[in-house]
Order: structure tokens, then sequence, then C-alpha cells
């Protein structure tokens, strides 16, 4: 017999209906829960009790779906056309810079100087350079030109919830006299943050100053190398202030309470959730701080009551809170894998550590850690490839080294930065102990990162294997936390239901391998094209590119689940070459990069014209060239057009291609971005401005569209 808190079926019913609010299924949605809960209801001891509290629960579906129908028409800034505007509203976050050296926030338009808003509008505004922004709360003035967002045509691209917020590229910044609170409260906690960095940057290192910027002050330092470095070993969520750093203050604060409170208990646990919330507010709240304290005023509130709440109560419970905050918050990939953790923590890690400390009497701390990670990197593992396309097994044991030594360091850090704010010549002191601290972490995690098979790149698994593994990570916690009340049959049923769900995750591996495969993602100017093939290797090439072409394309090429192509091809006239470059090493890291020589300055970094550099020169007079096997691809340095022939097809990129002969072939036109398949029937004609990125399967003489949106 399962049994449910009722909290925790109203948690439920307020994610669905927040979740479908999105698409246009919520009957569908609302169907399904239905049934599940009258299988719910009928599966219990008290039937009726249990019925009714799941028609309370699905009462609740309509108004969480009404308010995040709400919240997802006043963010989307339809009503806002593209070209240049003067916005005046409230900055609604803090100032952030991003890698490529702009300076972004997010501004909750009220009023346009051509246009008349019915309501507010949230824009995401960028500074094109790493100027000093506007504080939280401030009524600025910005006029700059307004890009819609480009519509999901490539894999990777497809988010579910709202659209996301219209792009002011602003030119100018005008600050508005403001006397709210708020805005008071962000100016001094922004020259507060200033006098800690200017104070500090004499005195710490590169790395030791990164992560003072990172960790401590909610601010990005870190350049691509560092943070490809803990993507690689999946300690990325160790850079974003959540729950692991509001603990360790929640525990700082905690341990100086007791001294002073030894016998106020309710004291010593509201106290240090005061001065959490203070940090919290110092670094002006955070979305994914947000969530975190939220989570431990739940935890923190369960335990002053002096109730007995399950995990999975609490979890509901916080989840429940965050979503009626904010609606939209269901789409935060942050918040699903916060959930995930703390349920794959709880419910995953907690059994195992039981079951090894039975075996296994040696070393308990060292086991609970471990048992504690693979917890919950089982329950993150398909949200993470999701989203970042990369699976780190070696994230175990980054983890459990990098997660105490950067809570050590936290620690240190906040030490230091309350001396070098009181006692600076003390501060002076204790800086190379942080410096020396800060280069032993990333001196770890290069030497994790370079064991053979420590990250492998994958593609984007489809969205029937993320509803798999969401299903089985909820068997998993029906089972752990109804384990006393099951009985054998009950735990038969859950292991097999566990099994199914497995079994599910692998129907979409088994998919004929081809022999050959040609990828158009869709960019914004220009043409790309993508040759996998198992005699050449991989090849992606761009014709006549610009820096947002290479962005979107670069980005498409991750999804399918490669960051390493053999090969990168700039032909024709792209422009910007630098910055194409800059984009391609962010997200790729190719082995060779071919680009016109005329094109290009000579002195750029990386050309000195010898065989084994990774950057390499052609001129346009020249053709690259390789044949391998029954495989020849050919780029012609005039025009970029490209040439692919295979044992069977032939293929043709460029401005006005046509059909090869004999068939079977394919051709794209670069001008019209327009694919022409040649089979044994008719041709098939495919616009990637309209159908998007698609992929053509060569398998001998077989040449077809790939059916899969994931390609």
């Amino acid at each position: 017999m399962i049994r449910l808190r009722l909290v925790t079926l109203i948690c439920v019913a307020v994610l669905a209906g927040a979740w479908s609010a999105a698409g246009s299924g919520e009957w569908v949605v609302f169907l399904v829960l239905a049934i599940l809960g009258v299988l719910y209801a009928i599966q219990t001891r008290h039937r009726t009790v249990s019925l009714v509290r799941v028609l309370v629960a699905l009462a609740v579906f309509w108004p969480s779906f009404a308010l995040a129908s709400s919240a997802i028409r006043q963010s989307v800034g339809a009503q806002i056309p593209a070209g240049a505007v003067v916005a005046t509203g409230t900055v609604c976050s803090a100032s952030d810079t991003t890698t490529s050296g702009t300076t972004a926030f997010l501004l909750a338009v009220d009023s346009l100087e051509q246009y008349e808003l019915h309501h507010t509008v949230t824009l995401d505004v960028r500074l094109p350079d790493r100027r000093e922004g506007p504080s939280l709360g401030q009524r600025v003035t910005a006029s700059g030109h307004i890009q819609l967002p480009r519509p999901p045509l490539n894999p990777g691209e497809e988010r579910p919830g709202p659209p996301a917020p219209s792009l002011l590229l602003a030119s100018d910044v005008q600050v508005l006299a403001t006397r709210t609170l708020q805005s008071q409260w962000g100016v001094l906690t922004s020259r507060i943050r200033q006098s800690i960095e200017r104070k500090a940057r004499p005195l710490l290192s590169y790395y030791a100053f990164g992560f003072a910027e990172e960790l401590l002050l909610h601010q990005r330092l870190f350049a691509i190398p560092e943070k490809q470095l803990f993507s690689a070993t999946g300690t990325s969520h160790l850079l974003s202030i959540s729950g692991l750093h509001l603990s360790l203050i929640f525990a700082i604060a905690s341990a100086l309470t007791r001294l002073a409170l030894r016998e106020r208990r309710t004291g010593r646990l509201l106290l240090p959730l005061l001065a959490t919330f203070g940090y919290l507010a110092f670094i002006d709240f955070p979305l994914s701080a947000d969530r975190a304290f939220v989570m431990l005023c739940i935890f923190t509130l369960a335990q002053v009551s002096g109730s007995h709440h399950g995990t999975l109560e609490s979890l509901s419970w916080a989840a429940l809170v965050l979503a009626l905050v904010d609606p939209l918050s269901v789409f935060d990939i942050g918040l699903q894998l916060s959930l995930a953790s703390v349920a794959g923590l709880a419910f995953i890690g907690r059994p195992l550590a039981r079951l090894a400390h039975a075996k296994i009497r040696m070393a308990p701390g060292l086991v609970s850690s471990l048992c504690s990670t693979i917890g919950a990197s089982m329950a993150t593992t398909a949200l993470v490839v999701s989203t970042f396309h990369l699976f780190a097994p070696v994230s175990l044991l980054a983890n459990l080294i990098a997660i105490p030594a950067l809570s050590i360091l936290l620690v240190l850090m906040l030490s230091w930065t309350a001396l070098l704010l009181v006692v600076r010549p003390l501060a002076v002191l204790i800086a190379p102990l942080v410096n020396v601290a800060s280069q032993l972490i990333i001196w770890f995690l290069r030497l994790c990162s370079r064991i053979p098979g420590s990250h492998v790149n994958m593609a984007a698994p489809p969205s029937f294997v993320l509803w798999s593994a969401g299903i089985l990570l909820a068997m998993i916690i029906l089972i752990v936390d109804n384990q006393p009340r099951l009985g054998h049959k009950g735990r038969a049923a859950g292991i097999a239901a566990a099994c199914v769900a497995l079994v599910l995750c692998t129907w979409p591996l088994w998919v004929r391998p081809a022999e050959t495969y040609a990828t158009f993602p869709a960019v914004d100017q220009g043409s790309a094209v993508l040759i996998r093939d198992k005699n050449i290797g991989t090849w992606f090439c761009l014709i006549d590119s610009t820096a947002t072409s290479m962005n979107r394309a670069a980005r498409a090429v991750a999804a399918l689940g490669i960051t390493r192509p053999d090969t990168v091809v700039l032909s024709g006239c792209p422009t910007d070459i630098p910055t194409q470059l800059d984009i391609l090493f962010e997200v790729l890291a190719p082995t060779r990069v071919y680009v016109p020589s005329d094109s290009i300055a000579a002195s750029l970094p990386g050309l000195e014209g010898d065989e084994e550099t990774t950057i390499r020169q052609f001129k346009q007079t020249q053709s690259i060239v390789t044949t391998s096997g029954t495989t020849t691809i050919r780029i012609n340095g005039s025009d970029g057009s490209m040439t692919l022939g295979t044992r069977d097809v032939v293929g043709t990129v460029g401005r006005g291609a046509v059909l090869p002969t004999p068939s079977p072939s394919f051709s794209y036109d670069t001008t019209s971005r327009t694919l022409l398949v040649q089979g044994v029937t008719t041709p098939q004609r495919f616009q990637s401005d309209q159908a998007g990125c698609f992929t053509l399967r060569l398998t001998g003489a077989t040449c077809q569209v790939a059916p899969d949106s994931r390609r």
C-alpha cells in the first residue's frame, strides 16, 4: 500500500498545472492526473478519505494553470516590436557580466516612448562592454534595439516553458532618481561589494579572486577555460550560490549562536536563518540562492515546530511554496536540478549509505559522502546530459574532494573578507594561504579532467528518455518513502516497474547506425554543414558565416553530442574571424581549423603556419581535399562550395547547387537554404528556415532524412 501526504498530492497538481501552461495539452495532463489519483485512492486502506484528498488536490490544478498562464503572458514581450526603442522600467536583477564580455540585467519595463504597454514586460538588457550596470531596484531608461528571440530550430534550442525575454541591445543606460527601499539597499550592497573587490584584487591571485567573486559575491569572473574545467569534471554546480553555500552560512551562524544562546532552542534555529537571509540580501537575492533559502526555511521551521515531517513532505512543501511564489520557476533548469539532487540525496544516497555501513565498517564519513554523491548524480544525470550534453563519470571523484575543499575555502574566504574590512594588515598575512588553497583546487580539477574517459560528450536525449528517467526516480521515491508499509508484493511491483522504466529508456538506442550523416543546422546568416563519416571523421563547415551564425551552429553541433570535431572549415567570405574563433573554442574543441588567409590578420595567435598548429590558413585558389576509404570531401576556397562523395551517394553544397547525377544524390543551396534529396522516387525538398535542423542518413544507396527531431 502506497500512502502520500496531502501536501504531496497538492504539490504534484500545482507543478503539473504550471507546467502544462506552456503547452496545449492541459486537459490531457489533467485527465492523466485524475486517472492516477483514482488508482492511488483505490489501493489505499481508507478509499473514501483518499479520494476526497485526491479531489482537493485536483481542484488546485486549474488555479495553478491560470497563474502560470498569466505569468507567461506578462513575461512575453510580444507587444514590443523589433527595432529602436527607449524603455523605462525597474531593474529586477543584479547586473552581471557574461563570458562574452557584456553586462546583462533584467528590466521590468512599464513605459515606452513610442508605444503603449498594457502590462509590465521583462526585457533582457545587454550592454556591449563590462561597464558598471545599475543596481537592483533602480529605475533606468535604456535606449537601444530590440532583438526578438529566435525560434528553436536546432537541437538544444528547444526548451519547455515560456519564450525567452526579448533582448534589448542597449547603447546607453541612464539611472533615474529612485527613492525606494529596494533601490537604496541595492546601491548600498553594490558599494560594499565594490569595496571588497577593490581591496582584495591586489592581494589575491587570479584563481583566488575568481573564487571570491563566484562563491562569495555572486559575480562572474572565471573565463572560458576555467568554466570548461568545472564542466568537464561535473563540478559546475559549485560555482552557483545554492544549497551548499547557504548551508555553510547557516552552519557557521548556528555554531556562533550556540555559544551565545545555549538554553534557547528556538533562537538557536531562527537567528542563523536571519543571518542567512542577511547574506542573501547582500548578494541581491539570486534565484538559485532564493530556492535554496526556501528549502532551508521549510526544514528549519519543521524542526522548530517539533513535528516529524518526512523528507518527501518537506520537499513537497518547498516545491509548492516556490511554485506559488513564481509559477514560471517550474521551467527553470536550476530548480529542477535542485529538487532532483535533494531527492537523490534523500531517497538514493541515504539507503545506499545504510547498506554500505552494514557491509563496510571502515571510514564511515567517506562512505557516506560517496553514497551521497552517487545519489545526487544518479538523480540529475538525465537533466545534465539533456541541458549541457556532457556526461562526466569523474564527477564522483571530483565532487568527493572538491565539495569539502570548496567548503573549507568558502569558510576561509568569509573569515578573510571580514578581516579585510576590519583588520587589513592581518588579511595581508593570510592572503597567501587563500591563494595556495585556490591553486590546489584548480590543480586537482585539472588532474581529474585528464583522466582517460573523465568526460564524454553526448547528444541531447529525446524527451521520451527524460520522462522515463523521471518516472523511474518517482518510483524509487515511492518505494523508499513507503518501505515500512509495503508488503512483499508491493516491493516486487515497485522493482518490476523500475525495470520496465529502465527498458523503456533503452528504446531510443535501438537505431540502425548509418555510414554517413550530413546535418544542416539552421543559422541566421550564411550556412553550416556537419559531416559525420566513419572514414573521414567529423567535418564542420561554415560558409559565409558571422559571429551569430557561428554561435548558433556550434551549439547545435554540441547538442548532437559532438564537441571535438576533427576538422572545422570557415570558407567563403566569413566576417569577424577572431570573434568566431573565440565562440568556436568556447563551445567546441576541434583538432584542426582552416580559415581563409585573406579574411584574417596574419598576426592572430596560433597562425604560425606549422602543420601541428590547430589553426591553419588556406588561399582562395586552394581546395581542401580529403579521401579515406570510399569517402571523399572537397571544399573549394573560391566560393566555399563543398562536394561529398561516398561509395553510392554524391552530394553538393553551395550557392545554386543542383542535384548531381546519377541518383541517389542530394544538394543544398546555401542561398535559399533548400535541401533536395533524390532517391528512388521523386526529389524531396526541405527548407531549414521552416523545418529547422535536419539530417541526411546515408546508408549504402539509401538517402533519407532522419525523422527524429533531435537527430
